[in-house]
């Protein structure tokens, strides 16, 4: 792979993203390590945590709108906290220019690449921001206007918790309610349907190994565990209650978590942005809390993700979802199969961290409002409220061009597969690869990432990096001296700490790696290790760089492929060893297998 251009690695990069992302259309977790919490002051942790809880606040848009994330960064002094929210928007109309505007309320002449607004607090009370006769959920709010809200609603929530929290949850609902429904609804794109439901259909197996184990709750849940009869024993600690976890005691708390998911889902799924109700926001909102105490309080939910019977049921409903999605878009289903004796191990399917998928949908409902809580504590709020600028980014017209990846798997992947003893891997990688998903990616459908553009700009303006000559995309326009004199006002010595509502794709993660110098470096969240379609920033991200990622990418492509043959040829023998069960065909899509759920115990 030739690395004579930047806009060869470029394109090299988005073709490969995707390739890695058709090849694995799920959301697995790769074993990676966040970076080494020993090397972090307590103060640029709690720098960390400040930006990710408002990066959290400041995501509102839904799945139906494009849902975008918000990256965060700042810089702290005596002077006080200047905070920068980026946003990556869509492609503008013609070659832009910069423009800053202040909190006029006047928008730019036109499209701008970078638009950069200083934001004040609205000035509307908390009860108007709450009350949906007044902040309407049914009109959409700029995330200008959301964060001035936002702002606002922050100084009033600080100065009392207890008084002003109902009505700050309120706010929160109703101008981010699109989000949160979005993700409190995921479960239908993981499992195919909602968790409680297929919670209460699973019934534990008699060859289930489970570890007795004491965990305390809520005195809000101690007469359900008592009506089930869970033993229980005192306790001095933070709850006076521990209840025990056995395998006498799953289906109870089974029971537990499928209720309370499920009311938290069907009061959720019952508000109508047409005609809002307060109090249903209140229950709603009483609903969380009641979730994030089962999620949070004790590693009870952990411990019934790691129930075998349960982890096979959950893995083989993500099957089944994952082929009735790909059928839907492609017409077509992926070489996955499962044989009718179902077990999970390293070469069954794409995945086996079914716990850690769960437990990301089961926490992300409530990051809202444990985000709310502790900013209302935060040290960063209590001393002066921040000065913050809102960066839209605009994404450069050509950002659709990348290398085929039908081309990268014939040309770069398949050659390091190949032996003269496997002739089967061209087979079945170029089955693979005339399938129409393939054969359809003809343009690049991915975007810049918010956090990744906010990392370039950083680096391009810390200590020893020279800003006359910030690296480029060759999709961009060049900076002017207006322009660099701008941004380096912004991004000079801003923190490296960048905050983001949700874990880091794999590729984010490694640019914050690759961007680490002697004396300073990038703290991200951890990754998720997932692979998205992904395109380098517009600006800021030297060459060498680039290449070290696209490195990382083929080594990366290269091993699900490997995987990706494995588990075919395991599949081939299964089918054609004698007294074989072949209903289960090479091609056959999961949604045609059947699951035997056992109902669960009335009462």
């Amino acid at each position: 792979m030739s690395h004579r251009t930047p806009t060869k690695v470029e394109f090299n990069i988005r073709g490969l993203t995707t390739a890695i992302r058709l090849m694995q259309p799920s959301d697995r977790t790769a074993s990676v390590p966040p970076l080494p919490a020993t090397t972090l002051a307590t103060s640029t942790t709690a720098l960390s945590r400040a930006y990710n809880h408002i990066a959290i606040l400041l995501t509102q848009e839904g799945r139906e709108s494009g849902q975008k994330d918000v990256a965060v960064t700042g810089r702290f002094s005596s002077a006080g906290m200047c905070v920068n929210a980026l946003k990556i928007s869509e492609d503008p109309p013609h070659v832009p220019s910069v423009s800053v505007t202040p909190d006029s309320g006047s928008e730019p002449s036109g499209p701008q690449l970078f638009n950069v607004k200083s934001v004040q607090p609205s000035g509307k009370s908390l009860q108007v921001l709450a009350d949906p006769e007044q902040n309407s959920p049914m009109k959409p709010v700029s995330l200008r206007d959301h964060v001035s809200d936002l702002l606002q609603a922050l100084m009033e929530l600080s100065d009392d918790y207890d008084v002003q929290k109902k009505p700050f949850f309120r706010f929160i609902w109703l101008q981010c309610h699109r989000t949160m429904m979005d993700v409190l609804t995921a479960d239908n794109l993981i499992v195919g349907e909602p968790l409680s439901d297929l919670l209460r259909r699973w019934k534990p197996q008699a060859t289930d190994i489970v570890q007795d184990q004491w965990f305390g709750v809520r005195r809000v849940f101690h007469g359900y565990l008592d009506k089930r009869g869970v033993p229980y024993r005192s306790h001095s600690g933070k709850f006076d209650r521990q209840y025990q976890f056995s395998i006498p005691t799953l289906v109870a708390w089974r029971a537990l978590f499928a209720d309370t998911l499920g009311g938290l889902r069907e009061l959720a799924m019952g508000w109508n942005a047409s005609t809002p109700s307060s109090s249903l926001i209140d229950e709603i909102t009483s609903a969380l809390w009641a979730w994030d105490a089962l999620v949070h309080d004790n590693k009870a939910l952990n411990a019934l993700l790691d129930v075998p019977s349960l982890q096979s049921a959950i893995y083989h409903a993500r099957l089944v979802a994952r082929g009735l999605q790909t059928i839907n878009e492609h017409g077509k289903y992926t070489f996955i199969t499962v044989t009718r004796q179902f077990q999970l191990s390293p070469d069954e399917g794409y995945e086996l961290d079914t716990r850690d998928v769960i437990l990301r949908y089961c926490q992300e409902p409530v990051a809202w409002l444990r985000a709310g809580k502790a900013l209302s504590r935060s040290r960063f709020f209590k001393a002066s409220l921040p000065r913050l600028n809102v960066i839209h980014v605009y994404k450069p017209p050509n950002s659709r061009m990348m290398t085929s990846p039908r081309d990268i798997m014939l040309e770069i992947i398949l050659p390091k597969l190949i032996t003269s003893s496997a002739n089967d891997i061209s087979t079945l990688i170029q089955r693979r690869i005339d399938q129409d998903d393939f054969k359809n990616s003809t343009e690049f459908s991915g975007t810049i990432h918010c956090q990744a553009s906010l990392m370039g700009l950083i680096y391009s303006f810390s200590p020893g990096v020279s800003s006359t000559s910030i690296p480029t995309s060759a999709s961009a326009p060049p900076l002017s001296k207006d322009t660099t004199e701008i941004l380096q006002d912004i991004f000079t010595n801003a923190d490296s700490v960048v905050g983001v509502g949700r874990k880091c794709c794999l590729c984010c993660y490694w640019l914050a790696q690759a961007l680490t110098s002697e004396n300073d470096r990038f703290l991200v969240p951890e990754t998720n290790g997932i692979v998205l379609p992904w395109t380098p920033p517009s600006y800021g991200i030297p060459l060498e760089i680039l290449e070290q990622i696209e490195e990382k990418l083929v080594l990366k492509l290269t091993e699900d492929t490997r995987r990706f043959v494995l588990s075919g040829r395991q599949s081939m023998a299964r089918s054609q060893s004698p007294g074989s069960d072949s209903g289960y065909s090479f091609d056959l899509p999961p949604f045609m297998m059947k699951w035997d759920y056992e109902s669960p115990p009335t009462g």
